[in-house]
């Protein structure tokens, strides 16, 4: 046989399907202010990726297969093709390609990694990134500029303006942007390194405070909603404003320092005027004409005189009692003082608000204040107005005066606030402390100012809870010291004055001055930053951070202080346990491969680590800078090896590559699966790709398409060297075995006749020789049966004839045809033929259904009160009865065993004892005989015996002659005579059954009866005279007796007379009637008187009889 290897040939330059333009679009999306995505503001950049796989074509079937998909390297750059955008292609093999985005003037951008450069790889998968997005983020989300601006405006020269000064502190802070987890948006918070920057305003030294002016300094904060809230800072003389660190919640802020000058105001001099019924007039108090007119105006650096309006004074005539700012009338005097209107006035005319009102001499403008005892007497002013109203009394100012006392009032004072800095390693200064001029104590007593109100504290009023001045970062209390409580009270008693031979106008209880303050010494915020790079080669195992001190391949940790002190890390005792490795989202992750990014952090156990060596002066904070961990790739290298063997199939074997083997050296140790083309063969002289088919022994070797495979394998981590790798193997096609295999069935019907080979093959035949192997191409299935390929397994070795089943084996003639048809088939060597476990077939030789058998026959027996017994062995009972249609059939040897009775119907009775016709048929063993003399026949058709008929049977009735024995007699009675049932029950007359007292077998019983006997002549008349004498043994005449009809027929009612012919034979009985001796007696008699005649009357006379039968008539005379 000659096998055919399919041709093929490669098709992947012509065939569609083996090339393929794969499309990666580099879209850009702009993003809301409210962080959702918007419109893009840039066409996508499109780059066309060109991929191929290899093609072959069977020249026979036009099946095509596939290889692998790979870049198409021939086409474009390197298998690339820009569209649209700014693409960098790879100049070399290397599939990594980077898309750079434009820039959008307002915006930041945002991608999967970072700078708008946008890489993806394509390798051979199928399933490439073929999607890459950049977010453009309004800086107003990622950027915040808050800004505190000062205006300072100084106290202006004479005739000069005042120039404000403005100063801003500007502070920008930032957080970063990262693309969500699946590429559909933006996200600000819970990545690392996530979350607003803070920043620093700085402190503002600048505020002189000029004498007799008072600073105001006005915060004004901008709320997120544009209303502004504004306060007073309470900021005491030549302090600065704090510093300030500025968060995302901080509010833009603008503090505004102004000036205000300490003017007095002045309300002093004395008027008069004439009574006129009228009420007076500015005039009359603006231009007095005495030596000491009224006077209004205020002192100080904006000192000038004031034109009072109306309602600026008020007027009291009753000592100050009552006030009013009507104009008086009547006459009298009159104290005047500023109105709440005419201070307004003259704070908004002056500009100030902070002045003192005071008459000429400097005192206030009121009644005495100080303490002491003061007398009051009648103006004589007032004497004269009581005059007048009085005029009927003369009225005169007597000596008395009256005592008014002015008391000490209590002052007293509360320390509170509070103030913070940042820890910078030196102790807590006072300055520090009033820094923020929150930190004071409140001054409580009679006329106070705000601008006296609150107490600055100097060194050695106050002491720390610490005991000292408070260096590390903590919460501590201020409270007052004695020296503090003296310095207060001098304060307060230089405000509040004195009386009297100076006594001070306040006291102070022993409990004035209560309260304290808060101070924190905030831990000083530093940031340890990561920077450095490290460098491994890839092992395919997990790389971990290798960190040491000296910078030796290794990461380094630096530390600055946003605000205050800057911490040593000469103390901290890092490790590489304290590292870990984070992507560009910052999330961790395992360092596998080469060429990936992969960022260097502190863990947080690492920042707490440096926390805790630092201490709690320190807060630390891991910073945004990072390590770099490089993995280079490995140098790798392959053997090829593999002696494997496969059996000859006919086609080439598709587990050929089972047996070959790649060892791969590289980190990995991975396995590589041999694919199709991977090796070629050394057939008869040439290497070839194409798998041998015919049996025989290849040198095997790796291909270079093969090599090409194996340098894909985690190309990205490893290199490959350019050429195939070393080693070689062989390929063994071994013969194969095939089995054959005679199995089946078949059958004919007996005919008599030998077994043919035709006959192994008629319809419905399953005897087969089958051909098994293990998918052989062209290897024949199945070998027909020719005279001399078989052998019957029988007895003799001949060809059956009979019914029964026989099997039939290949012959060693017909083993060498199949071999010889094998050779033909696929050629010689190939395939070799085993001879063992052959099988065979099964023939079966079926009976014959034998002809319609019909048994005949006629038989008979007189009824002897026993079941017949048919013994069909008897010559002469085989006379009677036979079988019919028998040709050729062998008559077996029957007895009674093999027979059956049955009645007319079919049923089967036992055998019969009545007289009646029967049947006889065969029975099951009776059949069971006859097929068994007929091995080659069947008897059953249809699910029916072929056997029928039978043999009738006739009991025909036996003979009954019924007679009558016995005799019998009586006396003379004059009756018919007649049998009685004493006569019966002593046995003296008797039925003769045939030849037999004895009642025959199955007659039934028969109770005989006088009735059934009757007593006659010898003419059958009754009888009734006698016919004998006493002693005599015959009767003359002679009487007989016999049974009646009647009696007869009863008889021939009985259960069992079918089964006898009955009839009365001519015996009787005899019977006697004996004479009846009597003796007869006449008894009478008649009287007559004597001598009287006597007539005979018969009637007195009566004849008895003696053993006369009373049923016999006498016959008198």
């Amino acid at each position: 046989m000659v096998h055919l290897v399919h041709k093929t040939q490669d098709v992947t330059n012509t065939d569609p399907a083996a090339q393929e333009i794969r499309t990666a679009v580099a879209n850009f999306v702009k993003i809301n202010e409210n962080g959702t995505p918007e419109a893009a503001p840039f066409d996508s950049a499109t780059l066309d990726v060109y991929y191929i796989r290899k093609a072959t074509k069977d020249l026979v079937t036009g099946k095509v297969t596939y290889g692998n998909w790979k870049l198409n390297t021939n086409k474009g750059r390197n298998g690339f093709q820009i569209v649209s955008g700014a693409w960098a292609l790879p100049t070399d093999s290397s599939s990594k390609i980077t898309v750079t985005a434009p820039d959008l003037d307002g915006y930041e951008k945002a991608d999967s990694l970072a700078n708008g450069q946008l890489t993806t790889e394509f390798g051979t998968a199928d399933n490439i990134i073929s999607k890459l997005t950049t977010y453009y983020v309004p800086k107003s989300l990622t950027q915040k500029t808050i800004n505190r601006v000062i205006n300072f405006t100084p106290v202006n020269q004479p005739g000069t303006p005042s120039v404000t000064q403005t100063t801003t502190q500007s502070v920008t802070i930032t957080r970063p942007v990262r693309v969500n987890a699946d590429d559909s948006g933006v996200v600000f918070d819970g990545f690392y390194g996530s979350g607003w920057t803070t920043g620093k305003w700085d402190r503002y030294n600048k505020i002189p405070v000029p004498n007799d002016y008072t600073k105001v300094i006005k915060q004004i904060v901008t709320n997120p909603d544009g209303t502004t809230t504004e306060t007073t800072l309470n900021i005491p003389n030549w302090r600065p404003i704090p510093a300030q660190t500025v968060t995302i919640d901080t509010l833009p802020t603008v503090i505004n320092i102004t000036y205000t000058a300490t003017a007095t105001a002045i309300l002093e001099g004395t008027n008069e005027s004439t009574y006129t019924g009228s009420p007076i007039t500015l005039d009359d108090l603006n231009d007095g004409d005495g030596d000491n007119p009224i006077y209004a105006g205020i002192g100080g650096p904006t000192g000038a005189p004031y034109t009072l309006q109306a309602g600026d004074v008020e007027f009291s005539s009753d000592n100050g009692k009552t006030w009013t700012t009507e104009m008086p009338t009547n006459a009298g005097t009159y104290e005047l003082r500023w109105s709440e209107q005419g201070k307004q006035n003259i704070i908004k005319e002056f500009g100030n608000n902070s002045i003192k009102w005071v008459d000429a001499q400097g005192n206030p403008i009121s009644g005495p204040a100080n303490v002491g005892t003061y007398s009051i007497k009648l103006k004589n002013s007032a004497l004269s107005t009581l005059q007048k109203d009085n005029p009927n009394f003369t009225l005169t100012n007597g000596s008395g005066l009256a005592d008014y006392t002015i008391t000490q009032a209590q002052a007293s004072g509360v320390l509170s606030g509070s103030n913070s800095r940042t820890y910078d390693g030196q102790a807590t200064t006072t300055a520090e402390v009033n820094s923020n001029g929150q930190i004071g104590v409140t001054v409580t007593f009679p006329g106070v100012t705000d601008a006296n109100k609150t107490y600055i504290l100097k060194d050695g009023d106050y002491q720390w809870n610490s005991g000292s001045a408070p260096t590390n970062a903590g919460s501590y209390t201020i409270t007052l010291t004695p020296d503090g409580i003296s310095n207060l009270e001098k304060y307060i008693l230089g405000l509040a004055g004195s009386g009297q031979n100076n006594t001070p106008n306040v006291v102070f209880a022993d409990n004035a001055f209560t309260g304290s303050a808060s101070y924190t010494i905030n831990a000083a915020e530093n940031t340890v930053s990561v920077d450095g790079t490290q460098t491994e080669t890839y092992t395919g195992q997990e790389i971990s951070v290798k960190y040491n001190a000296n910078g030796n391949n290794s990461v380094q940790v630096s530390i600055s202080a946003k605000d205050g002190a800057t911490a040593s890390l000469s103390n901290v005792q890092l490790d590489s346990g304290d590292f870990q490795i984070v992507d560009l989202s910052g999330n961790s992750i395992k360092a596998t491969n080469a060429g990936g990014v992969y960022h260097i952090i502190l863990t947080n156990a690492g920042v707490a680590k440096i926390q805790k060596a630092v201490g709690d002066n320190y807060k630390i904070s891991q910073g945004t800078s990072f390590g770099t961990l490089v993995i280079n790739k490995a140098q790798a290298s392959a053997e090829f090896s593999g002696n494997p063997s496969s059996t000859y199939t006919g086609s080439a074997n598709s587990d050929y590559l089972n047996g070959f083997s790649i060892k791969l050296n590289e980190p990995n140790n991975p396995t590589y699966n041999l694919v199709a083309g991977d090796i070629e063969f050394n057939v008869d002289g040439t290497w070839t790709t194409n798998v041998p088919i015919n049996v025989g022994k290849y040198e095997v070797r790796l291909s270079q398409t093969g090599w090409e495979h194996i340098k894909e394998i985690n190309s990205d981590n490893v290199t490959w060297a350019a050429t195939a790798s070393a080693g070689t193997g062989t390929y063994t096609i071994t013969p194969a075995t095939v089995d054959t295999q005679l199995s089946g069935h078949n059958s004919m019907v007996y005919n008599g006749d030998s077994v043919t080979t035709a006959d192994l093959y008629t319809d419905g035949s399953t005897i087969k020789v089958a051909i098994s192997g293990n998918n052989i191409v062209n290897l024949p299935s199945s070998f027909t049966l020719e005279d001399g390929d078989y052998t019957w397994n029988t007895q003799d070795g001949k060809t059956p004839v009979n019914a029964g089943n026989y099997s039939l084996t290949l012959s060693s003639a017909g083993l060498y045809k199949i071999q010889a048809a094998i050779d033909e088939a696929v050629g010689k060597g190939n395939v070799i033929l085993s001879k063992d476990n052959t099988g065979s077939a099964i023939f079966q030789i079926t009976q014959a259904i034998s002809p319609d058998v019909q048994l005949d026959g006629n038989e008979k027996s007189e009824y002897n009160g026993h079941a017949v017994s048919f013994d069909p062995t008897n010559k002469e009972t085989k006379k009677n009865f036979g079988f019919n249609n028998v040709k050729g059939l062998t008559i077996p040897e029957l007895t009674a065993d093999d027979f059956e009775w049955v009645d007319q119907d079919g049923n089967q009775i036992a055998a019969p004892t009545d007289a009646g016709y029967y049947y006889l048929q065969l029975n099951e063993e009776g059949k069971s005989a006859f097929a068994n003399a007929n091995p080659n026949y069947t008897f059953v058709k249809d699910g029916k015996s072929t056997i029928s008929g039978r043999i009738t049977y006739h009991i025909y009735p036996a003979s009954l002659i019924i007679g009558v024995s016995g005799t019998a007699s009586q006396v003379y009675n004059g009756q018919n005579a007649a049998i009685t049932q004493t006569q019966l029950d002593n046995g003296d007359i008797k039925l003769v059954w045939g030849n037999s007292n004895d009642e025959p077998i199955g007659l039934g019983s028969f109770t005989l009866t006088p009735e059934d006997l009757e007593v006659v002549d010898s003419d059958g008349n009754p009888v009734s005279h006698a016919n004998a004498q006493e002693n005599d043994k015959t009767g003359n005449p002679t009487y007989y007796v016999r049974l009646t009809n009647t009696a007869l027929n009863k008889i021939k009612a009985l259960t069992g007379a079918s089964n006898y012919d009955i009839s009365l034979g001519g015996t009787t009985g005899n019977f006697l009637i004996y004479a009846r001796k009597a003796q007869v007696t006449l008894n009478g008699n008649q009287t007559t008187t004597y001598g009287t005649d006597l007539a005979l009357d018969p009637s007195a006379y009566h004849i008895e009889l003696t053993n006369w039968n009373s049923s016999v008539p006498v016959n008198r005379c």
